[in-house]
């Protein structure tokens, strides 16, 4: 087989990390939210959604996906998408 394309980035780029911040801090504002509002967490959706049988098949193959994706399927297919 072929080798691996493997996406550059520049060292002194910090996009992906603010990214990922911003994704955290939205995680833990909401939940905070939820549990202040006695409203549902989204550890509660996703276990709540995991215990129905239609929602389980989803869930496994979005995960799936997602576990491909950052641990070595394309590191970043958006970029095929904006010529990049």
């Amino acid at each position: 087989m072929g080798q691996r394309r493997q996406v550059c980035v520049p060292t002194n780029d910090r996009g992906g990390i603010v990214g990922w911040v911003i994704v955290a801090l939205v995680v833990i504002a909401f939940d905070g939210w939820a549990l202040s509002s006695r409203r549902q967490t989204m550890s509660a959706a996703f276990v709540g959604a995991a215990r129905r049988p239609g929602c389980r098949e989803l869930l496994v193959v979005m995960w799936g996906a997602l576990t491909w994706h950052l641990f070595g399927g394309h590191p970043d297919p958006l970029r095929k998408l904006v010529g990049a």
